[in-house]
């Protein structure tokens, strides 16, 4: 597999996380909604919660924004998934640099 394209699969891995996590949480907020809240959904809020904080780190950019209009807290999760994709990539350079100082610095098989 090509640099560039090891780099895409973690752009749209930075992309599609905080997209799901977005979907996630409004879809068990409208749930909560129509169904009240359950001990269970509670469980399953806060699972969301501690992985969202590690698969989405950016999301720390929405402590200040709580209450805030709804074009403020749309600009914070744009820029949130934007500076998402970024760190993505960078990790994606970084695996792709191991993987491949690793590979070198195997010693071949005679």
């Amino acid at each position: 597999m090509r640099f560039r394209r090891f780099v895409a699969f973690w752009a749209i891995a930075g992309l599609v996380i905080p997209i799901a996590f977005l979907v996630t949480v409004e879809l068990v907020a409208l749930l909560g909604a129509l169904f009240g809240v359950s001990p269970g959904a509670m469980v399953i809020m806060a699972m969301i919660a501690v992985l969202r904080l590690f698969l989405w780190p950016t999301q720390i950019m929405f402590i200040g924004f709580h209450g805030s209009p709804g074009r403020d807290i749309l600009l914070a999760n744009a820029v949130s998934v934007i500076l998402n994709i970024v760190l993505y990539c960078v990790l994606g350079s970084v695996i792709w640099s191991i993987r491949s100082w690793s590979r070198r610095a195997r010693p071949r098989r005679e």
